[in-house]
């Protein structure tokens, strides 16, 4: 800690809450990240606000070629001189929502994925650009966010919002680590999670992922003495080789869904709609954005199984793919 302190005052760096600066200063936290990440040899790797270079370091001495995006000039600076002399390093004084997913992929001459302790003003933002709004997407990305957003993200049927829709329709996402907020300089309000994105697809995504590890005994993430990132008790969820969704250890897998060509900007026009007044009954939303009769909506709901009272925040994508498919 006292290092980037020091650092930050040689440049001349007081750390900015608008531009969401808190600095990971926790080595077993790092380490942590860099064993999620699996990084290999060649990859090619975004980071998003390297602040310091503490992550840029070890993709690096992981033997990744990476590109750091980054909007404060005196750090972007920084970076330049400190890293001048490694040629599998780019950095770019950018702000990330105004580079281009084309752009980095040209950067990085093809597939990438992305490894970063991102701006937490805007990881939103970020999140849903990476995943679901710009071609060509990252392979996956492993984000270091605010506990309460990786919960989000990773919510299930009940607790469902458009962030998780976002994300979830086109990936798998899941809690891969806790980080409690004294591992930041400065300390931010809330605890982090390292979240992990994989399987991200350029289209609604089919077949539909495993159910997703629960925290607490059911599996939860956390990081041992050693350094290694592990999950605790069982239950692990996984892919198998046909591309079925499994859950190993108990429980159901979801359905694969098995509908032809599907018109995604119905399906966000759709989902917006449902969750436009999440208080609000499905049907009431959507009979009224769609013009739909509210009988229709009921019954079309119930063709499908689910109860005709259901809110926006119950449905998964599963659910989703089967009603826009029913009300077409």
């Amino acid at each position: 800690m006292n290092d980037i302190i020091k650092k930050a005052q040689q440049i001349g760096i007081n750390p900015s809450q608008n531009k969401g600066q808190n600095f990971l200063i926790d080595e077993e936290v790092l380490q942590g990240i860099i064993t999620i990440a699996d990084i290999k040899k060649k990859d090619q790797i975004l980071e998003i606000g390297p602040g310091f270079g503490v992550l840029t370091r070890e993709l690096l001495y992981a033997g990744a070629d990476v590109l750091s995006v980054e909007l404060d000039k005196k750090l972007a600076a920084y970076l330049k001189k400190e890293f001048k002399d490694n040629s599998h390093l780019q950095i770019l004084e950018k702000d990330i929502l105004s580079v281009s997913n084309q752009e980095i992929f040209k950067a990085l001459n093809g597939a990438f994925r992305v490894v970063s302790n991102i701006p937490y003003h805007i990881t939103g933002k970020i999140i849903k650009k990476l995943v679901s709004s710009e071609l060509p997407k990252p392979e996956s990305a492993v984000l270091l966010v605010q506990k309460e957003v990786a919960e989000r993200v990773c919510a299930e049927k009940g607790n469902m919002s458009m962030l998780a829709l976002s994300v979830q329709a086109y990936a798998c996402p899941r809690i891969a680590l806790d980080v409690d907020k004294e591992s930041f300089w400065p300390v931010p309000k809330v605890d982090s999670s390292v979240l992990v994105i994989e399987g991200i697809r350029e289209t609604l995504r089919t077949p539909l992922c495993p159910p997703l590890v629960k925290g607490g005994k059911g599996g939860e993430a956390s990081l041992e003495k050693g350094g290694e990132a592990s999950l605790e008790k069982g239950g692990e969820a996984s892919l198998e080789k046909g591309g079925e969704a499994s859950l190993e250890k108990g429980g159901e897998a979801s359905l694969e869904y098995k509908g032809g060509n599907f018109d995604e900007k119905r399906f966000w026009q759709v989902a917006r709609i449902g969750f436009s007044s999440p208080r609000k009954q499905l049907r009431n939303n959507l009979g009224h954005g769609l013009r739909i009769d509210q009988g229709v909506v009921s019954a079309t709901l119930e063709s499908i199984g689910l109860k005709h009272t259901v809110r926006a925040q119950e449905l998964g994508v599963d659910d989703w793919l089967g009603l826009i498919t029913a009300l077409d």
